[in-house]
């Protein structure tokens, strides 16, 4: 299940972690969801930045998207 927790100092800019999981798809099982995310994250004006979380935040099945300050 996907898991989504927000932090960050007041005033600054929030960290928000994405499960997307590492499922992949029928067309040479290759990862699909994942691609849409980091497609859908470029366009939206409130992400500053993402990474591949690391391997104790969920590795390469998650994101770490900073936030711009509300």
């Amino acid at each position: 299940p996907a898991r989504l927790a927000r932090g960050g100092p007041p005033g600054g800019p929030g960290r928000l972690g994405v499960g997307n999981g590492k499922g992949l798809g029928p067309a040479g099982r290759t990862p699909v969801l994942k691609g849409r995310v980091l497609r859908w994250l470029v366009q939206k004006k409130e992400v500053l930045a993402f990474v591949q979380a690391r391997p104790a935040e969920g590795g390469a099945g998650a994101l770490v998207v900073l936030l711009r300050p509300a």
